[in-house]
């Protein structure tokens, strides 16, 4: 199936750069990509999400795809064509114009990509987003200023289009990525709050969809361990280290074969973070 092949297509990309810097191979890919998902289901052909970094950034076959032909004059200025030809054919193909959008941005057009990308944040926009949608192209643009304003709003709208999948390791969630991308700018008081918030709902939101309980212990020490490192790398190690205290230690029993010398490391973060508490000036004991 076509869904089939564009997954096929994003396990291939991130090592693709020989083959997306051959202009015919890159219009190929190019016009395979096009037809896929003006023949397919709005949001699930481009823009499905497929893999996520230790920062939360999310990515997939369009966004390798941009960011590998980006820095080629003559590949993107043809891909771009493409797109724009297309989408006077079909203006309706939504798809295709945050495609070109995220595209603009990677060339540092930000005018016009402000312009295709806006109506992302609108709620009348038909049909509306995926959660994975939002996500992808907030970690395409992120990373320039001009558009962080409006990354920052593409977040908003990912964080109320549904809740995030409730058992990833938060550096893995979107969660992970709004707060980094709020410490990437320099608002750290923000990012903690969102963090102390995360960990308050997964207290009444448990992982879930776990194959046994002993992965189950696994994902919650890594997310743990994981919130606790992004706590103290923006300078909130006390919080840090409360949440390392009420942390359930006997999970690292439950987690079984999946432990693997985590408790040693948790304890070690744990002493960390209370020599750090100490050196600031606090009360910890």
């Amino acid at each position: 199936t076509t869904g089939n092949s564009m997954y096929s297509m994003s396990n291939i990309m991130g090592s693709a750069r020989d083959l997306l810097t051959d202009p015919e191979s890159v219009m190929r890919t190019a016009e395979y990509m096009v037809n896929a998902s003006v023949s397919g289901t709005p949001w699930q052909t481009l823009f499905s999400g497929y893999s996520t970094s230790s920062d939360g950034r999310h990515n997939n076959v369009t966004t390798y795809f941009v960011r590998h032909i980006a820095g080629n004059d003559e590949n993107a200025k043809r891909v771009i064509e493409l797109l724009r030809t297309k989408l006077d054919e079909n203006p309706e193909w939504v798809e295709g114009k945050i495609w070109l959008g995220i595209l603009l941005v990677a060339r540092e057009e930000y005018d016009e990509a402000k312009e295709k990308l806006e109506p992302l944040v609108s709620k009348e926009m038909t049909p509306q987003p995926t959660h994975d949608t939002y996500w992808l192209v907030g970690s395409l643009i992120d990373s320039h200023p001009p558009m962080q304003d409006l990354a920052e709003r593409i977040y908003v709208r990912a964080l109320e289009s549904t809740t995030d999948r409730s058992n990833r390791d938060f550096k893995y969630s979107l969660k992970g990525r709004v707060c980094n991308f709020m410490a990437d700018i320099g608002n750290n008081k923000r990012a903690r709050e969102m963090a102390l918030e995360a960990i308050e709902l997964e207290k009444t939101q448990p992982g879930r969809n776990s194959s046994t309980a002993a992965y189950a212990a696994y994902q919650k020490i890594q997310s743990t361990m994981s919130m606790m490192d992004f706590l103290a790398k923006i300078e909130y190690p006390a919080d840090a280290l409360r949440l390392s205290r009420e942390f359930d230690k006997s999970l690292f029993v439950k987690a079984g074969r999946y432990e693997r010398g985590r408790k040693e490391s948790f304890e070690k973060k744990q002493k960390e973070l209370l020599d750090k508490v100490r050196a600031m000036g606090g009360l910890a004991t």
